[in-house]
């Protein structure tokens, strides 16, 4: 959970957008993968 919060924390950006969306994206698979591997 505090990974997610550190990739909202740095979302308000608009410079970096596809940086942004490569983060959720990571954060999302990191997720998931924790959930599969518990």
């Amino acid at each position: 959970m505090e990974l997610n919060y550190i990739y909202k924390a740095e979302m308000p950006s608009p410079k970096n957008q596809t940086l942004e969306v490569s983060k959720l994206n990571i954060s999302w698979i990191w997720d998931r993968t924790i959930q599969t591997t518990i």
